[in-house]
């Protein structure tokens, strides 16, 4: 039996539509910071599916809220990626569902969500945090974990286990350390657990490490701008809630200082 309950009251019928923030990288030239595009950063359209608790139908906008908060930093398959933050946020149903003996209410949410969204043979750029002879860990944004094992690294780098760096054959201002900033492509993607983990490569003549000269003090990648919050409390909600913590805290202290009158005259 499938029973149907009213829970919303707008809802919204577009189709989920994927919008790219930038085009892509296309030819640059060799060790060009440029290279690595738009950093995987992707916003698109999504309509997710929700299943409320029943415990939020009293407050059907932060039960809402929750679910799309629990859904960051998570690799999802609606999405291709990974969930950074969401905004634009609408309900896509008029009529929420209660299926079988579930006591969930299920509905859509439609929203904009910034993803971090890399493809196969995408040039993006990380930051060398490990060094060693059979492979190279990068922090891509400093969040995305990056490996490039041995057999993807040109030639032309050899291994230095003394000076735990891979230098270049060609151009000894071509060095892979611990610090530096290394543009490279994606070669295959791994998702265990809504964990993403890049494997790259160096094999690309337009990949490897960036020149010390061309570095800047300032960081080489930004993040977007995060999205503001769900639901904000008007300036009257505000006053009322500063108002009543006030008189909270006003009440404790009577009750403090009316107790500490009680203990003096006992021990009077």
């Amino acid at each position: 039996v499938v029973v149907v309950v009213v829970v919303v009251v707008f809802g919204m019928d577009s189709t989920p539509t994927r919008r790219p923030t930038g085009g892509n990288p296309g030819e640059k030239p060799r060790y060009d910071k440029k290279a690595a595009g738009e950093g995987g950063f992707v916003e698109m359209d999504v309509e997710l599916p929700c299943a409320l608790h029943p415990h939020y139908l009293g407050d059907i906008q932060r039960g809402v809220e929750d679910h799309l908060n629990e859904l960051l930093m998570k690799f999802k398959e609606e999405v291709d990626g990974i969930v950074l933050s969401y905004r634009d946020v609408s309900l896509g149903d008029q009529y929420g569902r209660i299926l079988f003996e579930q006591p969930h209410v299920h509905f859509s949410v439609c929203c904009r969500v910034l993803c971090f969204c890399p493809r196969v043979g995408e040039m993006l750029m990380g930051r060398v945090n490990k060094v060693g002879v059979g492979h190279i860990g990068l922090l891509v944004h400093g969040v995305f974990n990056v490996s490039i094992p041995a057999d993807h690294i040109r030639p032309e780098f050899v291994c230095d286990e003394e000076s735990e760096s891979w230098c270049s054959s060609h151009d000894e201002k071509l060095e892979i350390r611990a610090g530096a900033h290394v543009v490279f492509s994606v070669h295959r993607i791994r998702v265990h657990h809504e964990t993403l983990t890049l494997l790259g490569s160096l094999l690309d003549p337009a990949t490897g490490p960036i020149p010390e000269e061309e570095e800047e003090d300032k960081p080489l990648f930004s993040w977007p701008e995060l999205a503001e919050p769900l639901f904000s409390l008007d300036e009257e909600s505000e006053s009322k809630t500063t108002t009543t913590k006030k008189t909270k805290t006003t009440k404790k202290k009577k009750t403090k200082k009316r107790k500490t009158e009680e203990l003096q005259g006992e021990d009077v």
